[in-house]
């Protein structure tokens, strides 16, 4: 399967024509929605975006860690939080149906 970006501007082109919006409308609507979830996840709070998926944070924890420059010197990876994505069946199934 070849990989290519699907950018920002690409969801903001599909949501202005969709609803019938100016561009500039439909980027502040995107923009706002991913910097609410953002708030969310930044609070500590689950995002559930029904027939999507599901945004939460986890923490990794602290770990032991190798430079591949220097493979023979360990070191400590700190403990940090991070962002998980769990997709819907929904989404899942969309993606499976695509031809490769």
């Amino acid at each position: 399967m070849r990989h290519t970006f699907y950018p920002k501007r690409n969801i903001v082109l599909a949501v202005s024509e969709a609803i019938g919006i100016r561009q500039s409308d439909a980027e502040i609507a995107v923009n706002a929605v991913f910097d609410e979830i953002a708030r969310g996840l930044a609070a500590g709070h689950k995002c559930e975006l029904h027939h999507f998926g599901t945004f939460s944070v986890v923490e990794r924890k602290s770990r032991p860690g190798r430079n591949p420059l220097k493979p023979q010197e360990t070191c400590r990876i700190p403990a940090r939080n991070s962002v998980k994505f769990k997709p819907a069946p929904r989404l899942l199934k969309a993606v499976a149906e695509t031809k490769a």
